[in-house]
């Protein structure tokens, strides 16, 4: 079959207070592997990659990449498939648009789209945009069976399983497929088929930057149930993870065809068994490969300990993130949180003196947060500080679709099912209190409370660090200058460069094209 993969433009909150910023498609590039790996001739639009100029408000946000029919006409025009991804839901109504404008250009194409979005709401998907079919869950085994049901000739995948359709108007969804067993099996993203200069020419990666870089994944899935997040609804409970020694391989790999010096792992969670993350150090360091990683996506930290944080270092690992979320023990009872203070700060102790730049996030305005629960949040970062963590997240909740916060505010009636709903996820990482009733979904305190508690866990945690490390300031301002990053703040302020100049960049054009309009 001839396939083309399709990497949809993302958006941006310009007053996002954190960072954010555009990133190579790994499950994609996974996708395309395993259908080219299956014979199938693959191509790839990227719309990061085909405009990473490009800028354009959509509502009140900003679209980085090629639009929707820019997109439409790079596509080849003898594609029989298409294939989009959707992991974030705020992206949901720019690739709905996406997919109508495909589907205007290839009437006959087939379009299958998968992603977290997809697999938390296939039918909505499926009854708002025209999509032929939703893979649900993980992709590579499903895509790779839709392809050979399509190149037999048929049309109806009633025997796949994973994958969700409609017919005749009603809802159909088969079995969910288990999760791969021999991950190791797995072809390797194709790289080759997506622009990674470009993306590393605009700087654009997940976590710190540290030089020419490409994301890398070593582990699948989570163990763990957070009521938060989507992972057990997306990926189940099982944390599955490679060959130490591929991983490697695939990283030399990198090494040897581009010059990558920079590996940001998007694992779920990378440190769960002692001895994988040991095995993992030890096989970048007898090959004595000269690279950085990282783990911005956070990690847990009851696997931590002094070997484990000075072999890390020593491998090259640079940054990593915990998730504690919240300073109290209800609350993380409530979110399934299965870990102990005395836990993280030891987890702490140990990385910081062994060089690692630590990160911690946290979440204001869950349902069930009070004031009590806040000041002992307020407590812990600032418990943190004192013990040399660099740099924390401190975001609004908002409920991610696949969720079980998501399925019980639902069940509520708390939930509009809109776009507005969907798209203000982005708004929580504003500057600006969630709206109440639009956005606010906890039950004890107002938005403006949220806001007061919110700015008052940052003041209290960068106040403390700096006063426990005045050096830390005057670093900050120096790296900064140099544009260099070593933490997320360093990263905050510079991308909010960046966003400052896209954002001036998308007023130009406007101007430009308001003024060559009749």
């Amino acid at each position: 079959m001839k396939v083309t993969v399709v990497h949809p433009p993302t958006l941006l909150n310009v007053r996002n207070l954190g960072t954010m910023k555009p990133s190579l498609p790994l499950g994609l590039a996974y996708v395309a592997a395993a259908a080219r790996e299956a014979g199938h001739l693959v191509r790839v639009v990227d719309a990061i990659a085909l405009a990473p100029h490009e800028t354009a408000r959509d509502r009140d946000l900003l679209r980085i990449g090629a639009g929707p029919a820019e997109i439409a006409a790079a596509v080849p025009e003898d594609t029989e498939v298409l294939a989009i991804g959707c992991t974030f839901s705020f992206l949901w109504p720019l690739v709905r648009e996406l997919v109508v404008a495909l589907r205007a250009r290839f009437p006959r194409a087939f379009i299958v789209a998968g992603g977290e979005h997809l697999s938390a709401l296939p039918e909505r998907s499926l009854r708002e945009a025209p999509l032929d079919l939703v893979a649900i869950g993980e992709g590579e085994e499903t895509f790779v069976c839709v392809l050979a049901a399509l190149e037999r000739g048929a049309r109806r995948c009633d025997d796949i399983a994973g994958v969700a359709f409609l017919r005749d108007g009603a809802y159909h969804a088969t079995p969910r497929r288990a999760r791969l067993r021999d991950i190791d099996r797995i072809a390797p993203p194709a790289w080759d088929l997506f622009d990674v200069a470009s993306y590393n020419a605009h700087d654009f990666s997940l976590g710190m930057r540290l030089g020419f870089s490409l994301p890398i994944l070593a582990t699948r899935g989570c163990p763990y149930s957070c009521t938060f997040c989507t992972s057990p609804d997306m990926w189940t409970t099982r944390w599955q993870a490679r060959s130490p020694r591929l991983v490697v391989d695939e990283m030399a790999s990198y090494v040897d065809r581009y010059g990558a010096r920079s590996f940001p792992f998007h694992d779920l969670t990378a440190v769960v068994k002692r001895r994988f993350i040991v095995e993992l150090c030890q096989e970048i360091l007898a090959r004595k490969l000269d690279v950085t990683w990282q783990l911005p996506a956070g990690t847990r930290c009851e696997a931590f300990d002094a070997e484990v944080a000075e072999l890390m270092v020593r491998a090259g690992c640079r940054y990593l993130a915990f998730a504690p979320e919240s300073g109290s023990p209800e609350v993380r009872e409530r979110l399934k949180k299965r870990f102990t203070e005395d836990t993280l700060y030891e987890a702490v102790r140990v990385a910081v003196p062994a060089g690692m730049h630590v990160s911690c996030y946290f979440i204001v305005g869950l349902p069930f947060d009070t004031r009590a629960g806040l000041g002992q949040t307020l407590a812990m970062v600032r418990r943190l500080a004192q013990l040399g963590v660099e740099d924390i997240s401190a975001h609004y909740f908002h409920p991610a679709p696949g969720s079980e916060l998501y399925r019980e505010l639902d069940a509520r009636g708390k939930l509009r099912h809109d776009d507005e709903e969907l798209m203000s996820a982005l708004h929580m990482t504003g500057l600006t209190p969630p709206k109440d009733g639009q956005g606010s979904y906890c039950d004890a305190l107002t938005p403006l409370e949220l806001a007061f508690w919110r700015y008052l866990i940052f003041a209290t945690f960068y106040a403390t660090r700096f006063a426990a490390r005045p050096t830390a300031a005057l670093h900050l301002v120096t790296n900064v200058l140099a544009e260099r990053e070593t933490n997320k703040l360093e990263a905050f302020a510079r991308e909010l460069k960046l966003k400052l100049s896209w954002r001036r960049r998308g007023a130009a054009a406007r101007a430009a094209a308001a003024r060559v309009s009749p």
